[in-house]
C-alpha cells in the first residue's frame, strides 16, 4: 500500500481549527460571576494594535509588559498569525472552502472543457486587483486618523471583529436553542444528582440571567457580509489589502528567519503560484499557507533559514561568471506567464517596494479624511437618555478613543443592558457600550465591565465604588405612572430598588376608596442625592411600552416637569425630590 503524503495543509487546518476552539473558550469563560484562570483581558493585550493605538492616540499604555510581550510576539510569529493563528482568516478560509465547493459544483455540469478553462485563468484571478503594498498606505492611513484622536482603526481590527462577530452574531444563535434545551432538561432532572454538574458546566459558560440580544447585530452583519463576500471575489482579499494587524505583521516578514524559500532547481510549472492564496508573489509577502510545499515536487520549497534559494543563485550568478547558472524553463504552458514568474522568483524582477511619495500620499488623505469623519460626528450633546456604564466619567471624547470597540463588556454584561451605540452619540461613537435600561439593568453585584476592558476606557472599579458611582437618575413620568394616574397604588419600583436607604421613597396620601372608605395612596418620588441610575426601577416598571420611570444622564430640568404637570405637595421639596442641585 502506498504511503500518503504529509500535508501541511491538513496541519494547518487542525492549528486554526485548535486556535479558534481557544478563542472560543476564551469567549465563553468571559460571563458573570467571571472566574477564570487567565486574564480577561488577554486577548487584546496580546493584540499589538492594541498598545500601538494607546500610545499613537496619546492615552499611553497602562500595561507595560503586556506591551513588550505583543512586541515580541510581533516578531517571532509574524505572519504565521495570519495564516495559522488569526480567527478571522480561519473563517475567511471556511467561506473560501465553501466557493471551492460551489464552483466545483457549477463546473460539474458545464463539463471537462470548463474545469480545463477554469485552471487556466487561476493564475489571472490570483493578480492583485489594488496598488501594490496598498494594506501598508492604509495603514499609514489609520494610524493619522489615530494621531488626531480618530478610532476607526478598531473597525478593521481583525481581533475586535473576531470577538463582535461571537458576541453579536454566533451567541444569540446557538443561546436560544441551548437554552430552551436546558430548561427543559432541568426542569425534568434538577432534583438527580448526576444533572448537579451539567448545571455547573451550563452556568460557567453561559448566562442564565438574559437572552442575549443586540441592538446592531443586523448593521454588524451586514459589514460581516461585506468581509466574506470579498472572498468570492479573490482569495483572502481582506488580508491582502485592508487588514492593519496584517500590514504590521508583514513588516516584520522581511526580518523572520522561516521565509519561503524557493530551490534553484525550479521547473517554473507555476502550480505555486495557481495555489498560493497570495499569488505566488516570492519572497516579500507570505502568510505560511503552505499550499505551495503541498503542490510542488519535494524539496524544491522550504521555510528553513539554510535552505537554497533561487533568488540567492540568481544574484551569485550575476557576481560572479563561474556561479551555476539558474536552471532555464522546462515545463511547458505559457511561455509569458512562465518567464515573468520566473524573473520575480529569481530576483531579477524585484517586488514593488514601499513608496516614500505614495506613504505621504496616504498620509496627507489621513488628514483630509479627519475634517470630513467630523462631519458625521458633529454632535454637541448626548441625548438624555444615553447613559455610559459605570464609573465613565463626562469626558465623552476620551471614552470615545479609548474604547475599541471590542464587545467584552456586552459579553460579560449579566442583564444584557449594556448594548452597543449606533448613531445616537455620534460616528465615533458606533458600537460603544451604552446602558439601555429597559432591556436590563446594572446589577448592582456586579463590576464585570471594568474587569474585562482592556483600555481602562471602562475603569475597574472596586464594587463599594461602582456601587456609589452615579451613572444618572430615575425620573417619574407621572403622566404614565399608576398611582398618579389611577386610584391604585404600585410598589414596583421601590420594591426593587437596591440602594440601602431607599432612591425611590412614597409620597403618602389619603383618597376616598372604590368602597367609600378612606384609603392610603403611596405616590413614588425619587430622592436624586441617593439614586445611582442603575436603571432595575425602569426594567421592572409594569407600564408596557415606554416605562413610567426612566433613567436619564441629568433630570431633564424645568420644561420637563411642567410637561409633566404640576408638584404635589411635598413632591420636589421636602423629601429630596426636587431637580435643582444634581451636578
Amino acid at each position: 500500500m502506498k504511503r500518503r503524503r504529509f500535508s501541511w495543509k491538513t496541519l494547518r487546518v487542525i492549528v486554526q481549527v485548535f486556535a479558534f476552539l481557544l478563542v472560543g473558550a476564551y469567549f465563553l469563560g468571559l460571563v458573570y460571576p467571571l472566574e477564570v484562570s487567565w486574564r480577561p483581558d488577554l486577548l487584546f493585550q496580546l493584540d499589538p494594535l492594541t498598545h500601538l493605538y494607546l500610545l499613537l492616540s496619546g492615552n499611553g499604555i497602562p500595561h507595560w509588559i503586556w506591551a513588550l510581550v505583543a512586541l515580541v510576539l510581533l516578531f517571532a510569529v509574524s505572519r504565521i498569525f495570519c495564516g495559522w493563528l488569526c480567527p478571522l482568516g480561519a473563517m475567511l478560509d471556511l467561506v473560501s472552502g465553501i466557493r471551492g465547493r460551489l464552483k466545483l459544483i457549477n463546473n460539474s455540469r458545464l463539463g471537462p472543457a470548463a474545469e480545463a478553462g477554469t485552471a487556466a485563468r487561476s493564475g489571472r484571478r490570483q493578480r492583485s486587483v489594488l496598488p501594490a503594498n496598498f494594506d501598508l498606505y492604509l495603514l499609514i492611513t489609520l494610524l493619522v486618523l489615530t494621531l488626531l484622536g480618530s478610532p476607526l482603526l478598531w473597525v478593521l481590527d481583525p481581533i475586535v471583529f473576531s470577538f463582535k462577530f461571537l458576541t453579536v452574531a454566533v451567541l444569540p444563535i446557538i443561546d436560544g436553542p441551548l437554552r430552551l434545551l436546558y430548561n427543559n432538561l432541568d426542569s425534568a432532572f434538577y432534583m438527580a444528582e448526576w444533572w448537579h454538574p451539567v448545571q455547573d458546566g451550563y452556568n460557567a459558560w453561559f448566562s442564565v440571567s438574559q437572552e442575549p440580544v443586540y441592538t446592531d447585530t443586523v448593521l454588524f452583519l451586514l459589514f460581516a457580509a461585506v468581509i466574506f463576500g470579498l472572498e468570492f471575489f479573490q482569495r483572502r482579499f481582506w488580508c491582502r489589502y485592508i487588514c492593519p494587524l496584517g500590514a504590521l505583521l508583514r513588516l516584520t516578514y522581511r526580518f523572520h528567519p522561516l521565509r519561503r524559500r524557493i530551490n534553484p532547481d525550479c521547473a517554473y510549472c507555476l502550480s505555486c503560484e495557481q495555489a498560493c492564496h497570495f499569488g505566488g508573489t516570492g519572497e516579500h509577502d507570505c502568510f505560511y499557507c503552505m499550499e505551495c510545499i503541498d503542490h510542488c515536487a519535494p524539496g524544491r520549497i522550504s521555510f528553513l533559514p539554510n535552505a537554497k534559494s533561487i533568488s540567492a543563485a540568481a544574484s551569485s550568478a550575476a557576481t560572479d561568471p563561474t556561479a551555476a547558472a539558474v536552471k532555464p524553463d522546462v515545463a511547458t504552458g505559457p511561455a509569458p506567464a512562465r518567464t515573468s514568474y520566473r524573473a520575480r522568483i529569481s530576483g531579477e524582477l524585484p517586488p514593488a517596494h514601499i513608496s516614500r511619495r505614495l506613504m505621504l500620499e496616504y498620509a496627507a488623505l489621513g488628514l483630509i479624511a479627519y475634517p470630513a469623519l467630523r462631519l458625521f460626528d458633529n454632535r454637541t450633546e448626548l441625548p438624555l437618555d444615553f447613559i455610559r456604564p459605570p464609573g465613565v466619567g463626562e469626558d465623552e471624547a476620551r471614552f470615545n478613543e479609548l474604547c475599541i470597540k471590542c464587545g467584552q463588556c456586552l459579553k460579560v454584561c449579566l442583564t444584557n443592558g449594556l448594548q452597543p451605540a449606533l448613531t445616537e452619540a455620534g460616528l465615533s461613537a458606533l458600537w460603544t457600550p451604552r446602558l439601555i435600561s429597559r432591556l436590563g439593568e446594572c446589577e448592582w453585584n456586579c463590576n464585570l465591565c471594568g474587569q474585562v476592558c482592556p483600555t481602562g476606557a471602562i475603569p475597574n472599579l472596586p464594587l463599594e465604588e461602582k456601587q456609589q458611582f452615579r451613572m444618572g437618575v430615575a425620573v417619574i413620568d407621572k403622566m404614565r405612572c399608576i398611582p398618579y394616574i389611577t386610584n391604585h397604588n404600585c410598589a414596583v419600583c421601590e420594591e426593587h430598588c437596591p440602594t440601602a436607604d431607599k432612591s425611590i421613597k412614597y409620597q403618602r396620601r389619603m383618597i376616598d376608596g372604590p368602597d367609600g372608605e378612606p384609603m392610603e395612596l403611596l405616590r413614588p418620588i425619587v430622592d436624586e442625592q441617593l439614586c445611582t441610575g442603575c436603571g432595575i426601577c425602569e426594567r421592572v416598571c409594569p407600564v408596557p411600552g415606554l416605562a413610567a420611570v426612566r433613567v436619564y444622564r441629568r433630570p431633564p430640568g424645568p420644561a420637563y416637569d411642567d410637561a409633566n404637570g404640576e408638584y404635589e405637595a411635598g413632591y420636589g421639596s421636602g423629601m429630596g425630590g426636587g431637580y435643582g442641585d444634581y451636578p
